[in-house]
C-alpha cells in the first residue's frame, strides 16, 4: 500500500529543474496546486555564491503558505548539483495542508529523478529559512548530533535480537541508538502483539526510548496519546474497513506542540531539533524490523486528528457520507505530560 498522497510533479516543474544549471537558477519554490500536482511558482536566479544568494529565499514567499523550496548549492556530486530541500509548513497552516505537504514530499523527490539532496530540512518559520537559521542547523549537525561508528550500535541493541536483525540495523550509519525495550517493542509491533508505540528521544543520551505501548487501541484513543508539552514519535497499526474489506495501515505520527503552548514549560530548541533530525531515522529502524510505514504526518495536538482526512490520504477517497465516524476528536483532551504516560507503558 502506498503511503503518499498520489500528488506528482508537474511537467513544467520537471522542465524547470532540468534547466536549472543552464539557466543559472539558484532557487525553485514549489507549491501543491488544486491538490493534484506539485508546481513551481517562483524561480530565483543566482547573482553571487550560494551564501550571498541565500536571503533571497524568503523575499517573495507568502509567510502563511506552505512550500517546498529547492536551493541549488555551488557544490556538485559527480555530474549533478547538490541541493537543499526545505519543507516549509508554518504552524498556522491548516491540518489538511500539513498532511498534504508531509505526504507528498517523497513524490517530489522521486519526480525529480536526478535530485541530489545535501540536506532535507523541515521549517515552520521564516527565520529557519534564513542564512543564520541554516548555519544553526549545520552547527547542530557538527556539534550535537552523535556520530558513532556503526560497530558500536551492535553493543547497544537488544541482546535478544537475532544475528540477522543486528546486521540489518548496523549496516547503516546511525545517529540515534535505540534502547533494549524499544527494540523489543518493535518486534512485538511487527508480530501484531502491540498496535501502538510511543517513542521519545532522551536529550541527555540521545537514545530513542519507548515510553508508551498498547496492545489494542482504536483511532479515537490515539488522540489521547498526543502529549501537550513535548514532542513524540508514534507508530499506530490501524485496523479498519475500506470498501467492505478489512484493511490494516501502519501510520507514523510526529507530534510536536506549538511554541505558544510550550514556551513556558521548558521544551528546548535542542529537543525539537533532535526529533526533527530523528524522524527519518526512526522510520528506517522500524523498516529494518520488518515494519513498513504506509502513511506519515505531523500534528501539534490530538485535536488535529481528523479521520476522514486520514482515510483520504491513505486511500485517496474520503469516507462515504453515511459512514458512522467522528469527524474530529473535539471532546478529547491530550495528556499533560509524557512522564504521566510512562508510568504504565504497556496496557
Amino acid at each position: 500500500m502506498s503511503g503518499n498522497s498520489g500528488i506528482k510533479c508537474s511537467k513544467h516543474l520537471n522542465k524547470t529543474f532540468g534547466k536549472a544549471i543552464s539557466k543559472n537558477i539558484r532557487c525553485i519554490v514549489c507549491s501543491i496546486k488544486d491538490e493534484s500536482e506539485i508546481v513551481d511558482v517562483i524561480k530565483l536566479h543566482a547573482c553571487g555564491d550560494w551564501r550571498q544568494d541565500f536571503e533571497k529565499i524568503t523575499s517573495e514567499l507568502t509567510p502563511q503558505e506552505p512550500y517546498y523550496i529547492l536551493y541549488r548549492m555551488d557544490s556538485t556530486d559527480k555530474l549533478n548539483s547538490e541541493w537543499l530541500l526545505f519543507t516549509y509548513i508554518p504552524e498556522s497552516s491548516s491540518v489538511r495542508k500539513k498532511m498534504l505537504y508531509s505526504s507528498s514530499k517523497q513524490n517530489l523527490k522521486l519526480g525529480l529523478g536526478t535530485l541530489k539532496i545535501l540536506h532535507d530540512i523541515f521549517a515552520s518559520s521564516l527565520d529557519e529559512l534564513s542564512l543564520d537559521g541554516y548555519d544553526r542547523y549545520l552547527r547542530h549537525l557538527q556539534t550535537d548530533a552523535p556520530l558513532m561508528p556503526s560497530e558500536e550500535l551492535r553493543q547497544q541493541m537488544d541482546t535478544s535480537l537475532t544475528h540477522k536483525d543486528n546486521i540489518a540495523l548496523t549496516s547503516m550509519v546511525v545517529s540515534f541508538p535505540v534502547s533494549q525495550e524499544t527494540a523489543s517493542a518493535f518486534e512485538d509491533f511487527r508480530r501484531r502483539k502491540l498496535n501502538y508505540l510511543g517513542i521519545t528521544i532522551d536529550p541527555t543520551t540521545e537514545r530513542m526510548n519507548l515510553i508508551q505501548s498498547n496492545r489494542s487501541i482504536d483511532l479515537d484513543m490515539l488522540a489521547y496519546k498526543i502529549p501537550s508539552d513535548a514532542p513524540l514519535f508514534h507508530f499506530f497499526s490501524w485496523d479498519h474497513v475500506y470498501e467492505g474489506k478489512n484493511t490494516c495501515s501502519v501510520i507514523f505520527i510526529y507530534s510536536c506542540p506549538d511554541d505558544c503552548d510550550v514556551k513556558n514549560r521548558g521544551m528546548s530548541i535542542r529537543l525539537k531539533m533532535l526529533f526533527s533530525s530523528g524522524k527519518s531515522h526512526i522510520i528506517e529502524i522500524a523498516k529494518n524490523f520488518g515494519i513498513n510505514v504506509d502513511y506519515k504526518f505531523e500534528v501539534s495536538s490530538g485535536q488535529e486528528l481528523i479521520e476522514k482526512d486520514i482515510m483520504q490520504c491513505i486511500h485517496g477517497t474520503p469516507l462515504p457520507s453515511n459512514s458512522v465516524t467522528k469527524q474530529k476528536f473535539e471532546r478529547l483532551k491530550p495528556p499533560g505530560r509524557v512522564s504521566q504516560s510512562a508510568r504504565n507503558p504497556r496496557n
